[in-house]
């Protein structure tokens, strides 16, 4: 059978500097092998100097970065950000796709462009008020001040909390830019983590959502934190401060549960909130004053703090927890 282009993809190359596009085929044997021909393939693509105005000569004129192939159900995920490709050239990129799955030996397959976020989500910010849980990993050894993707408990913390999280008749998907891809319980740490790391040595932050759009919905934003963390974030719809307060002792309870493989930890309400994905107070483990129901302390948070806060007690393995007040609280 041919490769097949999917309507709907010549619309965002034309239009869209960074590109999300999907791949699938039931040829097993030779995709891998063909996703990595199609990534050189458009790291290949030349921009023509003189469609691109100020480009001067030495500068580079092809895509400026190619994600690695990202494993979703059905297929592969590729991000493109096509850099001083001018958007008639984009239009190549089926051709240059289609070439370099050939030759590498896949025949049949469908090029489409990723499915994009809806108006749907637009019901999230209805979902008030929020509790959002901040999770810092552990520093490696050499101590970066960014890491491309969280240590691997932060992932599995985030996972945990958003399958505990997910109710019947929910969507699961991972977002990336504005862009839906499907997940599973087996396939969010090797999904999330990918698209996550695709931007190393910097982290592309990405969201992932369980939710049915009308009465509640949760999410875990993983790489942030300058890559250390997650954020956790629940909500509904007229949530009362009993109902909000039984999700924010669940944050509670995995932090404890992941206490000694986090540096820090926070939980927030904040009455300013209108957006359920971004939020509107940005915390870190080196903000002061953190307006937090509860905190989680490390033994090097302490030092810097120069000991253990007022109203806090002690844990297992030399951190510290306080909590402020009741839950659900603004």
């Amino acid at each position: 059978m041919p490769i097949r282009v999917r309507p709907g993809l010549e619309r965002r190359l034309h239009s869209d500097q960074t590109v999300l596009f999907v791949v699938r085929s039931t040829d097993t044997q030779h995709l891998d092998a063909g996703m990595q021909a199609v990534r050189a393939a458009i790291y290949a693509i030349q921009a023509d100097p003189a469609a691109v105005p100020g480009l001067g000569p030495g500068e580079a004129n092809n895509p400026a970065y190619v994600t690695e192939p990202i494993a979703i159900p059905g297929g592969r995920l590729l991000m493109v950000d096509f850099g001083a490709v001018p958007p008639l050239q984009r239009l190549d990129l089926p051709d240059v796709v289609t070439a370099a799955l050939r030759q590498a030996g896949v025949e049949d397959a469908t090029i489409e462009p990723a499915p994009r976020m809806g108006d749907r989500y637009a019901a999230l910010d209805r979902f008030r008020p929020l509790s959002r849980a901040w999770l810092r990993g552990l520093d490696p050894p050499d101590h970066p001040r960014v890491l491309a993707r969280p240590p691997r408990p932060v992932l599995s913390a985030a996972r945990e909390w958003l399958l505990d999280e997910r109710a019947d008749g929910d969507t699961m998907v991972a977002l990336a830019i504005s862009v839906e891809v499907p997940l599973t319980e087996d396939d969010f740490e090797p999904i999330v983590g990918a698209l996550v790391g695709s931007r190393a040595p910097l982290p592309n932050q990405t969201s992932a959502l369980t939710t049915d759009f009308r009465t509640r919905a949760a999410s875990v934003d993983v790489g942030a934190l300058f890559g250390f963390g997650a954020m956790l974030t629940v909500g509904g719809a007229n949530w009362t401060t009993d109902e909000l307060a039984t999700h924010m002792r669940r944050q509670r309870d995995l932090i404890r549960a992941y206490a000694d493989q986090l540096s820090w930890a926070a939980i927030l309400v904040d009455p300013r909130e209108r957006n359920f994905l971004i939020p509107q107070t940005e915390l870190d483990d080196r903000s002061e004053a953190v307006p937090a129901w509860y905190q989680l302390f490390s033994p090097e948070q302490l030092q810097r703090l120069g000991g253990p806060p007022p109203g806090s007690v002690e844990l297992p393995g030399g951190r510290f927890e306080r909590t402020s007040g009741e839950p659900g609280a603004g």
